[in-house]
Protein backbone atom coordinates (compact mmCIF):
# COMPACT_ATOMS: atom_id res chain seq x y z
CA UNK A 1 0.00 0.00 0.00
CA UNK A 2 2.73 2.44 1.01
CA UNK A 3 4.43 2.58 -2.37
CA UNK A 4 1.52 1.75 -4.67
CA UNK A 5 0.90 4.00 -7.66
CA UNK A 6 -2.84 3.46 -7.19
CA UNK A 7 -3.00 4.56 -3.58
CA UNK A 8 -4.92 7.72 -4.51
CA UNK A 9 -7.79 5.68 -5.98
CA UNK A 10 -7.94 3.46 -2.91
CA UNK A 11 -7.77 6.53 -0.70
CA UNK A 12 -10.69 8.13 -2.53
CA UNK A 13 -12.75 4.96 -2.14
CA UNK A 14 -11.88 4.87 1.56
CA UNK A 15 -13.04 8.47 1.93
CA UNK A 16 -16.34 7.61 0.24
CA UNK A 17 -16.86 4.73 2.69
CA UNK A 18 -16.02 6.92 5.70
CA UNK A 19 -18.31 9.69 4.44
CA UNK A 20 -21.28 7.37 3.98
CA UNK A 21 -20.86 5.58 7.33
CA UNK A 22 -20.32 8.75 9.33
CA UNK A 23 -23.20 10.62 7.75
CA UNK A 24 -25.48 7.85 9.07
CA UNK A 25 -24.18 8.49 12.59
CA UNK A 26 -24.37 12.24 12.15
CA UNK A 27 -27.96 12.22 10.91
CA UNK A 28 -29.18 10.47 14.07
CA UNK A 29 -28.71 13.74 15.96
CA UNK A 30 -30.43 15.96 13.41
CA UNK A 31 -33.90 15.86 15.08
CA UNK A 32 -32.50 17.54 18.18
CA UNK A 33 -31.05 20.26 15.97
CA UNK A 34 -34.29 20.90 14.13
CA UNK A 35 -36.13 21.76 17.31
CA UNK A 36 -36.99 25.42 17.53
CA UNK A 37 -36.35 27.80 20.40
CA UNK A 38 -40.07 28.27 21.03
CA UNK A 39 -40.29 26.11 24.13
CA UNK A 40 -39.68 22.71 22.48
CA UNK A 41 -37.36 20.03 23.83
CA UNK A 42 -33.86 20.74 22.56
CA UNK A 43 -32.55 17.25 23.31
CA UNK A 44 -28.94 16.72 24.39
CA UNK A 45 -26.71 19.51 25.63
CA UNK A 46 -24.16 21.01 23.23
CA UNK A 47 -21.25 19.62 25.25
CA UNK A 48 -22.79 16.14 25.15
CA UNK A 49 -23.24 16.35 21.39
CA UNK A 50 -19.64 17.50 20.97
CA UNK A 51 -18.32 14.65 23.11
CA UNK A 52 -20.45 12.18 21.12
CA UNK A 53 -19.05 13.45 17.84
CA UNK A 54 -15.46 13.28 19.09
CA UNK A 55 -15.92 9.73 20.40
CA UNK A 56 -17.96 8.15 17.59
CA UNK A 57 -17.15 10.08 14.42
CA UNK A 58 -13.94 12.07 14.53
CA UNK A 59 -12.10 9.14 16.07
CA UNK A 60 -12.90 7.20 12.87
CA UNK A 61 -11.75 10.08 10.68
CA UNK A 62 -8.43 10.34 12.50
CA UNK A 63 -7.83 6.60 12.69
CA UNK A 64 -8.07 6.27 8.92
CA UNK A 65 -6.00 9.34 8.11
CA UNK A 66 -2.73 7.51 7.25
CA UNK A 67 -4.69 5.67 4.53
CA UNK A 68 -6.69 8.51 2.98
CA UNK A 69 -4.25 11.41 3.58
CA UNK A 70 -3.17 11.38 -0.07
CA UNK A 71 -6.70 11.38 -1.49
CA UNK A 72 -7.79 14.15 -3.84
CA UNK A 73 -8.65 17.58 -2.48
CA UNK A 74 -12.31 17.11 -3.47
CA UNK A 75 -12.51 13.88 -1.46
CA UNK A 76 -10.86 15.42 1.59
CA UNK A 77 -13.31 18.31 1.43
CA UNK A 78 -16.14 15.80 1.95
CA UNK A 79 -14.66 14.89 5.31
CA UNK A 80 -14.41 18.54 6.27
CA UNK A 81 -18.11 18.84 5.46
CA UNK A 82 -18.86 16.04 7.93
CA UNK A 83 -17.18 18.02 10.69
CA UNK A 84 -18.84 21.24 9.54
CA UNK A 85 -22.23 19.53 9.77
CA UNK A 86 -21.42 18.34 13.26
CA UNK A 87 -20.38 21.87 14.28
CA UNK A 88 -23.70 23.26 13.04
CA UNK A 89 -25.63 20.61 14.97
CA UNK A 90 -23.67 21.29 18.16
CA UNK A 91 -23.92 25.08 18.04
CA UNK A 92 -27.25 25.51 16.24
CA UNK A 93 -25.67 27.98 13.81
CA UNK A 94 -27.42 28.49 10.50
CA UNK A 95 -26.12 27.25 7.18
CA UNK A 96 -25.51 30.83 6.07
CA UNK A 97 -22.94 31.28 8.84
CA UNK A 98 -19.35 31.36 7.47
CA UNK A 99 -17.67 27.96 7.45
CA UNK A 100 -14.73 29.22 9.49
CA UNK A 101 -16.93 30.37 12.36
CA UNK A 102 -18.89 27.14 12.95
CA UNK A 103 -15.96 24.88 13.95
CA UNK A 104 -14.57 27.71 16.07
CA UNK A 105 -17.82 28.01 18.02
CA UNK A 106 -17.89 24.22 18.54
CA UNK A 107 -14.15 24.08 19.29
CA UNK A 108 -13.53 21.49 16.56
CA UNK A 109 -10.16 21.91 14.88
CA UNK A 110 -10.38 21.44 11.10
CA UNK A 111 -8.99 18.14 9.90
CA UNK A 112 -6.35 19.80 7.73
CA UNK A 113 -4.93 21.48 10.85
CA UNK A 114 -4.68 18.17 12.67
CA UNK A 115 -3.07 16.34 9.75
CA UNK A 116 0.52 16.87 10.87
CA UNK A 117 -0.30 15.74 14.40
CA UNK A 118 -1.99 12.60 13.08
CA UNK A 119 0.83 11.87 10.61
CA UNK A 120 3.67 12.25 13.09
CA UNK A 121 3.43 8.65 14.45
CA UNK A 122 5.00 7.40 11.18
CA UNK A 123 8.07 9.61 11.71
CA UNK A 124 11.49 8.36 12.70
CA UNK A 125 10.72 8.34 16.40
CA UNK A 126 11.86 4.72 16.55
CA UNK A 127 15.23 3.22 15.82
CA UNK A 128 16.22 0.48 13.41
CA UNK A 129 13.93 -2.02 15.21
CA UNK A 130 10.86 -0.37 13.65
CA UNK A 131 10.40 -1.49 10.03
CA UNK A 132 8.41 1.56 8.92
CA UNK A 133 10.94 3.98 10.38
CA UNK A 134 13.85 2.01 8.92
CA UNK A 135 12.21 1.89 5.48
CA UNK A 136 11.45 5.61 5.55
CA UNK A 137 14.93 6.63 6.73
CA UNK A 138 16.64 4.59 4.00
CA UNK A 139 15.27 6.75 1.19
CA UNK A 140 18.03 8.49 -0.79
CA UNK A 141 17.93 11.69 -2.81
CA UNK A 142 18.06 9.73 -6.07
CA UNK A 143 14.98 7.73 -5.07
CA UNK A 144 11.81 9.57 -6.00
CA UNK A 145 8.91 9.08 -3.64
CA UNK A 146 5.93 7.89 -5.61
CA UNK A 147 3.25 10.45 -6.11
CA UNK A 148 -0.01 10.09 -4.19
CA UNK A 149 1.34 7.81 -1.46
CA UNK A 150 1.30 8.28 2.33
CA UNK A 151 5.10 8.53 2.32
CA UNK A 152 5.00 11.36 -0.20
CA UNK A 153 2.52 13.19 2.02
CA UNK A 154 4.77 12.68 5.07
CA UNK A 155 7.70 13.98 3.03
CA UNK A 156 5.60 17.03 2.09
CA UNK A 157 5.04 17.72 5.80
CA UNK A 158 8.81 17.43 6.34
CA UNK A 159 8.46 14.24 8.33
CA UNK A 160 10.41 12.60 9.77
CA UNK A 161 12.23 15.35 11.61
CA UNK A 162 15.97 15.04 12.12
CA UNK A 163 15.55 16.61 15.57
CA UNK A 164 13.64 13.66 17.04
CA UNK A 165 15.63 11.24 19.16
CA UNK A 166 15.27 7.58 18.12
CA UNK A 167 13.31 5.47 20.57
CA UNK A 168 14.39 1.86 21.02
CA UNK A 169 11.70 -0.82 21.21
CA UNK A 170 14.06 -3.30 22.89
CA UNK A 171 15.28 -3.24 26.47
CA UNK A 172 18.90 -2.19 26.91
CA UNK A 173 19.44 -4.75 29.69
CA UNK A 174 18.40 -8.38 29.61
CA UNK A 175 16.01 -9.45 32.39
CA UNK A 176 18.46 -12.12 33.53
CA UNK A 177 21.22 -9.54 33.94
CA UNK A 178 19.32 -6.67 35.53
CA UNK A 179 20.80 -4.15 37.98
CA UNK A 180 21.38 -6.19 41.17
CA UNK A 181 23.38 -3.50 43.03
CA UNK A 182 21.09 -0.60 42.13
CA UNK A 183 18.39 0.23 44.71
CA UNK A 184 15.41 2.55 44.39
CA UNK A 185 13.91 4.23 47.47
CA UNK A 186 10.56 5.88 46.80
CA UNK A 187 9.99 6.90 50.42
CA UNK A 188 12.03 8.20 53.31
CA UNK A 189 12.06 6.72 56.81
CA UNK A 190 8.25 6.66 56.65
CA UNK A 191 5.87 6.59 53.65
CA UNK A 192 4.68 10.16 53.09
CA UNK A 193 3.30 12.50 50.46
CA UNK A 194 3.95 16.22 50.23
CA UNK A 195 0.25 16.96 50.66
CA UNK A 196 0.01 15.13 53.98
CA UNK A 197 2.70 16.88 55.99
CA UNK A 198 3.89 20.39 56.65
CA UNK A 199 7.24 21.41 55.06
CA UNK A 200 9.07 21.36 58.42
CA UNK A 201 8.11 17.71 59.01
CA UNK A 202 9.08 16.75 55.46
CA UNK A 203 12.43 18.43 55.92
CA UNK A 204 13.05 16.55 59.15
CA UNK A 205 12.28 13.17 57.53
CA UNK A 206 14.49 14.02 54.54
CA UNK A 207 17.41 15.02 56.77
CA UNK A 208 17.04 11.77 58.73
CA UNK A 209 17.36 9.78 55.49
CA UNK A 210 20.32 11.87 54.28
CA UNK A 211 22.16 11.59 57.63
CA UNK A 212 22.00 7.80 57.40
CA UNK A 213 24.11 7.85 54.22
CA UNK A 214 27.70 6.67 54.94
CA UNK A 215 30.35 9.40 55.17
CA UNK A 216 32.47 7.90 52.38
CA UNK A 217 29.57 7.91 49.91
CA UNK A 218 29.17 10.35 47.04
CA UNK A 219 25.89 12.29 47.13
CA UNK A 220 24.55 13.70 43.85
CA UNK A 221 21.62 16.14 44.02
CA UNK A 222 19.83 16.60 40.70
CA UNK A 223 17.02 18.80 39.47
CA UNK A 224 15.47 19.98 36.22
CA UNK A 225 13.63 23.19 35.42
CA UNK A 226 11.82 24.84 32.53
CA UNK A 227 11.07 28.50 31.94
CA UNK A 228 8.85 29.15 28.92
CA UNK A 229 10.57 27.16 26.14
CA UNK A 230 13.95 27.01 27.89
CA UNK A 231 14.97 24.00 29.99
CA UNK A 232 18.04 23.26 32.08
CA UNK A 233 19.50 20.59 34.35
CA UNK A 234 21.30 21.36 37.63
CA UNK A 235 23.75 19.04 39.45
CA UNK A 236 25.28 19.47 42.90
CA UNK A 237 27.80 16.81 44.06
CA UNK A 238 29.17 16.22 47.57
CA UNK A 239 32.27 13.99 47.78
CA UNK A 240 34.17 13.72 51.07
CA UNK A 241 33.78 17.38 51.91
CA UNK A 242 34.65 18.51 48.38
CA UNK A 243 31.64 19.96 46.62
CA UNK A 244 31.31 20.88 42.99
CA UNK A 245 28.36 21.82 40.84
CA UNK A 246 27.40 22.67 37.27
CA UNK A 247 24.40 23.02 35.01
CA UNK A 248 23.57 22.38 31.36
CA UNK A 249 21.07 24.11 29.16
CA UNK A 250 18.91 21.57 27.33
CA UNK A 251 17.29 21.83 23.88
CA UNK A 252 14.37 24.21 23.62
CA UNK A 253 10.98 22.64 24.35
CA UNK A 254 12.56 19.89 26.45
CA UNK A 255 10.25 18.73 29.21
CA UNK A 256 11.00 18.96 32.92
CA UNK A 257 10.94 15.15 32.99
CA UNK A 258 13.72 14.93 30.41
CA UNK A 259 15.68 17.66 32.20
CA UNK A 260 15.50 15.61 35.41
CA UNK A 261 16.82 12.54 33.60
CA UNK A 262 19.53 14.59 31.91
CA UNK A 263 20.70 15.83 35.31
CA UNK A 264 21.04 12.22 36.50
CA UNK A 265 22.96 11.31 33.35
CA UNK A 266 25.36 14.23 33.75
CA UNK A 267 25.89 13.46 37.44
CA UNK A 268 26.82 9.86 36.67
CA UNK A 269 29.18 10.93 33.89
CA UNK A 270 30.89 13.36 36.26
CA UNK A 271 31.94 10.64 38.75
CA UNK A 272 32.17 7.56 36.54
CA UNK A 273 36.00 7.65 36.48
CA UNK A 274 36.30 7.98 40.26
CA UNK A 275 36.82 4.93 42.44
CA UNK A 276 37.84 6.17 45.90
CA UNK A 277 34.39 6.13 47.47
CA UNK A 278 32.01 3.66 49.04
CA UNK A 279 28.43 3.95 47.84
CA UNK A 280 26.79 6.30 45.37
CA UNK A 281 23.59 8.08 46.39
CA UNK A 282 21.53 10.05 43.89
CA UNK A 283 18.99 12.31 45.61
CA UNK A 284 16.22 13.65 43.40
CA UNK A 285 12.80 15.21 43.90
CA UNK A 286 11.16 13.66 40.81
CA UNK A 287 9.20 10.49 41.54
CA UNK A 288 8.35 10.13 37.84
CA UNK A 289 12.06 9.94 36.91
CA UNK A 290 12.62 7.43 39.70
CA UNK A 291 9.70 5.30 38.50
CA UNK A 292 10.95 5.48 34.91
CA UNK A 293 14.39 4.11 35.83
CA UNK A 294 12.87 1.53 38.19
CA UNK A 295 10.93 0.12 35.23
CA UNK A 296 14.18 -0.28 33.30
CA UNK A 297 12.80 -3.09 31.11
CA UNK A 298 10.50 -0.54 29.41
CA UNK A 299 13.10 2.19 28.94
CA UNK A 300 13.73 3.18 25.32
CA UNK A 301 14.70 6.86 25.19
CA UNK A 302 18.32 7.83 24.60
CA UNK A 303 18.84 9.62 27.93
CA UNK A 304 17.51 6.75 30.04
CA UNK A 305 19.56 4.21 28.09
CA UNK A 306 22.69 6.28 28.75
CA UNK A 307 21.83 6.28 32.47
CA UNK A 308 21.39 2.49 32.47
CA UNK A 309 24.72 2.08 30.68
CA UNK A 310 26.53 4.14 33.32
CA UNK A 311 24.71 2.36 36.15
CA UNK A 312 25.81 -0.96 34.73
CA UNK A 313 29.46 0.14 34.79
CA UNK A 314 29.36 1.79 38.23
CA UNK A 315 27.40 -0.98 39.93
CA UNK A 316 30.19 -3.47 39.16
CA UNK A 317 32.21 -1.89 41.96
CA UNK A 318 29.77 0.19 44.04
CA UNK A 319 26.26 0.03 45.39
CA UNK A 320 24.04 2.71 43.83
CA UNK A 321 21.01 4.15 45.64
CA UNK A 322 18.30 6.40 44.21
CA UNK A 323 16.56 8.30 47.01
CA UNK A 324 13.50 10.48 46.57
CA UNK A 325 13.47 13.66 48.67
CA UNK A 326 10.83 16.42 48.78
CA UNK A 327 11.53 19.65 46.97
CA UNK A 328 11.45 23.20 48.35
CA UNK A 329 11.82 22.22 52.00
CA UNK A 330 15.24 23.84 52.47
CA UNK A 331 17.46 20.81 51.83
CA UNK A 332 20.77 22.48 50.97
CA UNK A 333 21.89 20.19 48.13
CA UNK A 334 18.46 20.12 46.54
CA UNK A 335 18.09 23.90 46.77
CA UNK A 336 21.49 24.33 45.12
CA UNK A 337 20.57 22.00 42.25
CA UNK A 338 17.22 23.76 41.83
CA UNK A 339 18.89 27.20 41.72
CA UNK A 340 21.40 25.96 39.13
CA UNK A 341 18.59 24.55 36.98
CA UNK A 342 16.64 27.82 37.09
CA UNK A 343 19.65 30.03 36.44
CA UNK A 344 20.79 27.83 33.56
CA UNK A 345 17.60 28.50 31.60
CA UNK A 346 19.09 31.83 30.52
CA UNK A 347 22.26 30.22 29.09
CA UNK A 348 22.86 29.60 25.40
CA UNK A 349 22.03 26.13 24.17
CA UNK A 350 25.16 23.99 24.08
CA UNK A 351 23.71 20.48 24.02
CA UNK A 352 22.20 18.51 21.16
CA UNK A 353 19.08 20.08 19.56
CA UNK A 354 17.32 16.70 19.53
CA UNK A 355 14.03 16.32 21.42
CA UNK A 356 12.00 13.25 22.25
CA UNK A 357 8.94 12.13 20.34
CA UNK A 358 6.56 13.21 23.11
CA UNK A 359 8.19 16.65 23.19
CA UNK A 360 7.86 16.85 19.41
CA UNK A 361 4.17 16.03 19.78
CA UNK A 362 3.77 18.75 22.40
CA UNK A 363 5.46 21.22 20.07
CA UNK A 364 3.07 20.36 17.23
CA UNK A 365 0.05 20.53 19.55
CA UNK A 366 1.06 23.96 20.78
CA UNK A 367 1.60 25.25 17.25
CA UNK A 368 -1.80 23.95 16.19
CA UNK A 369 -3.44 25.40 19.27
CA UNK A 370 -1.82 28.79 18.66
CA UNK A 371 -2.95 28.82 15.03
CA UNK A 372 -6.42 27.59 15.95
CA UNK A 373 -7.02 30.27 18.57
CA UNK A 374 -6.52 33.12 16.10
CA UNK A 375 -10.08 34.34 15.40
CA UNK A 376 -11.13 34.98 11.78
CA UNK A 377 -11.11 38.51 10.46
CA UNK A 378 -14.76 39.57 10.45
CA UNK A 379 -16.55 42.91 10.82
CA UNK A 380 -18.96 41.49 13.42
CA UNK A 381 -17.80 38.11 14.69
CA UNK A 382 -15.17 38.60 17.42
CA UNK A 383 -14.83 35.33 19.37
CA UNK A 384 -11.93 35.42 21.81
CA UNK A 385 -11.38 31.68 22.08
CA UNK A 386 -12.81 28.48 20.55
CA UNK A 387 -15.96 27.11 22.17
CA UNK A 388 -16.44 30.15 24.36
CA UNK A 389 -20.20 29.54 24.78
CA UNK A 390 -20.21 25.74 25.25
CA UNK A 391 -19.70 25.84 29.01
CA UNK A 392 -22.28 28.50 29.79
CA UNK A 393 -24.53 27.59 32.71
CA UNK A 394 -27.79 27.74 30.74
CA UNK A 395 -29.96 25.63 28.48
CA UNK A 396 -29.00 24.73 24.93
CA UNK A 397 -31.48 27.14 23.35
CA UNK A 398 -29.83 30.03 25.18
CA UNK A 399 -26.37 28.92 24.08
CA UNK A 400 -27.56 28.75 20.49
CA UNK A 401 -29.04 32.23 20.72
CA UNK A 402 -25.75 33.66 21.96
CA UNK A 403 -23.81 31.88 19.20
CA UNK A 404 -26.20 33.18 16.54
CA UNK A 405 -25.98 36.74 17.83
CA UNK A 406 -22.18 36.48 17.86
CA UNK A 407 -22.15 35.21 14.27
CA UNK A 408 -24.69 37.79 13.04
CA UNK A 409 -26.77 35.04 11.38
CA UNK A 410 -29.95 34.93 13.45
CA UNK A 411 -33.14 32.95 12.93
CA UNK A 412 -34.92 35.83 11.23
CA UNK A 413 -32.21 36.24 8.58
CA UNK A 414 -33.14 35.62 4.95
CA UNK A 415 -31.68 36.61 1.61
CA UNK A 416 -33.44 38.60 -1.10
CA UNK A 417 -31.65 39.26 -4.37
CA UNK A 418 -28.33 38.52 -2.70
CA UNK A 419 -28.92 40.92 0.19
CA UNK A 420 -29.49 40.12 3.87
CA UNK A 421 -32.94 40.93 5.17
CA UNK A 422 -34.41 40.45 8.64
CA UNK A 423 -37.86 40.49 10.20
CA UNK A 424 -38.84 43.71 11.91
CA UNK A 425 -37.88 44.08 15.54
CA UNK A 426 -40.85 43.13 17.78
CA UNK A 427 -39.69 45.61 20.42
CA UNK A 428 -39.32 48.86 18.46
CA UNK A 429 -41.27 47.72 15.34
CA UNK A 430 -39.25 50.18 13.26
CA UNK A 431 -36.05 48.57 12.06
CA UNK A 432 -35.04 45.13 10.88
CA UNK A 433 -33.95 42.80 13.69
CA UNK A 434 -30.32 42.29 12.74
CA UNK A 435 -27.94 41.14 15.45
CA UNK A 436 -26.48 44.62 15.72
CA UNK A 437 -29.92 46.26 16.02
CA UNK A 438 -31.15 43.78 18.64
CA UNK A 439 -28.23 44.63 20.89
CA UNK A 440 -28.66 48.37 20.30
CA UNK A 441 -32.37 48.13 20.98
CA UNK A 442 -31.65 46.42 24.29
CA UNK A 443 -29.02 48.96 25.23
CA UNK A 444 -26.24 46.39 24.98
CA UNK A 445 -23.01 46.17 23.00
CA UNK A 446 -21.21 43.41 21.15
CA UNK A 447 -18.72 43.10 24.02
CA UNK A 448 -21.59 42.10 26.32
CA UNK A 449 -21.96 38.89 24.30
CA UNK A 450 -18.55 37.79 25.54
CA UNK A 451 -18.37 39.54 28.91
CA UNK A 452 -21.94 38.96 30.18
CA UNK A 453 -23.71 36.40 27.94
CA UNK A 454 -26.21 35.41 30.65
CA UNK A 455 -27.24 39.05 31.00
CA UNK A 456 -27.90 39.19 27.25
CA UNK A 457 -30.06 36.05 27.54
CA UNK A 458 -32.11 37.64 30.33
CA UNK A 459 -32.69 40.79 28.24
CA UNK A 460 -33.78 38.69 25.26
CA UNK A 461 -36.28 36.72 27.34
CA UNK A 462 -37.72 39.75 29.15
CA UNK A 463 -38.27 41.59 25.85
CA UNK A 464 -39.62 38.48 24.02
CA UNK A 465 -36.88 38.58 21.37
CA UNK A 466 -35.79 34.93 21.57
CA UNK A 467 -37.96 33.98 18.57
CA UNK A 468 -36.01 36.43 16.38
CA UNK A 469 -32.65 34.94 17.39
Amino acid sequence: MWGSDHISRYSNEFVEWITDSNLVLLNTTVPTYRSSAAGKDWGAEAVTLRDTYLALIRSILEYGFPVYCCASAASLEKLEKIQLGAARIITGLRRSCPKRNCPLEADLQPLHLRSKKISSPITSSYGHHNKTSLYFNNWHNNQRLKRNSPFSYADHLQLPSSHIEPHSLKSYLSPSEGLPRVHFHFNMSAPVTKQDLIPAHLRQLALESINEIPCDAIKIYTDGSRLDDHACSGIYIENSGQNFYFCQRNPDLSSVFKSELTAIKLGLEAIINQSDYGELWILLDSRSSLQNLHNWTQVGDKTSISILHNLKLISKHHNVHFQWIPSHVDIFGNEQADALAREGCSLLTTSSPAITYSEHQSKINRQLSKEWKIPPSHHWYAAREPGSFLDLNCDRASKTSISRLASGHTKSLSFFEGRKTFKFCSKCKVQQASAEHILDCLGLSREDLYDSPLLVIDFLRVNNLMDLV
